[in-house]
């Protein structure tokens, strides 16, 4: 069994879960890779729950969330019907062992008016499974530390509530790959002076920012502004993931302030212009984070991960 923190360079480790009796719970051993483990990003505060049925999704909240789990399985997508019990069996041996809780029950999801197998590419089926009967401790275990890796398969354990990311989205079009050109020319067309105006006014109901002037709000936010740049296969193309901590705490309130930089002309002279990608074009077949194609999932260079035994260059 290996774990990871989401916090970096952390990785605690489970002394009271049972070791693995069989070569199927084999322990695999993961190093604390250099710089942590890789967080996964999502697109939307409700990504864990995208595209689940409503009334599968009523069911799952009216559970004991402490004594919960929504279980996502790397490199497994939404399970056709014949698949979806084998599956559920599955996560729920490794849950076992992984926890010592022999009461767990698993769920796989139900997708909303039930699409093709497999989604379209702007409605992809759900990925998310829901665990339940574990005790307080196991479940509070699991998601905190969220990544787990075992010789039978490798899950992320999340708790059901939205979440609000730090991914605003991706842009695509610039016809540059340098990053601080590119850094720059992003962060000042969202922090130009009409658009701080923008994103103040949805600053002012924060708690957090209570005691903060208007420009004490606009400096820590543009410190938590970052990007991510990755190059496609076409000489010059790229692709940039955009970052910044939420000036407010509802997601609703949130998607319209995303939606609103969304619209933005991101533009420079020798760069190009950056324009916001569909969510869905992102979306990783192996973690489910939404800033980057399967190709680029940082789990597979991971010694150890989801039984890899040497590192690799994406």
């Amino acid at each position: 069994m290996a774990q990871g923190e989401r916090t970096p360079n952390v990785q605690a480790l489970n002394g009271n879960a049972p070791l693995f009796a069989g070569p199927s719970f084999a322990p695999i051993f993961l190093p604390v890779p250099i710089g942590g483990f890789p967080a996964i990003h999502r697109s939307d505060p409700d990504a864990i729950r995208r595209n689940i049925d409503p009334r599968q999704l009523a069911v799952w909240e009216s559970f004991p969330q402490s004594t919960s789990a929504a279980i996502q399985v790397f490199g497994r997508g939404y399970p056709r019907t014949d698949e979806a019990k084998s599956d559920t069996d599955t996560i729920r041996e490794v849950l076992v062992e992984l926890t010592g809780c022999p009461d767990v029950e698993v769920a796989a999801p139900i997708a909303v008016d039930s699409p093709i197998t497999g989604g379209s590419a702007a409605f992809p089926g759900p990925v998310t499974y829901f665990a339940r009967n574990l005790t307080e401790a196991a479940a509070a275990h699991l998601k905190t530390h969220t990544y787990w890796s075992t010789g039978k398969l490798s899950l992320f354990a999340y708790g059901l509530s939205p979440v609000i990311p730090d991914l605003l989205f991706t842009l695509r079009g610039f016809t540059t790959t340098d990053d601080k050109l590119l850094h720059d020319t992003i962060r000042d067309t969202m922090f130009s002076p009409t658009t701080r105006l923008f994103t103040l006014s949805f600053a002012l109901t924060n708690p957090r920012f209570h005691e903060y002037s208007y420009e004490r709000i606009i400096v820590t936010l543009m410190h938590s502004f970052r990007i991510h740049v990755i190059s496609d296969s076409s000489p010059g193309a790229a692709y940039v993931n955009v970052y910044c901590s939420s000036p407010t705490t509802s997601p609703d309130t949130w998607r319209l302030w995303r939606d609103g930089l969304r619209t933005l002309k991101y533009w420079h002279g020798f760069g190009g212009v950056g324009k916001p990608a569909p969510s869905w074009e992102y979306v990783c077949r192996d973690c489910h984070g939404d800033d980057h194609t399967w190709c680029h999932c940082p789990f597979n260079t991971l010694m150890g991960w989801n039984l890899s035994r040497a590192l690799v260059d994406l």
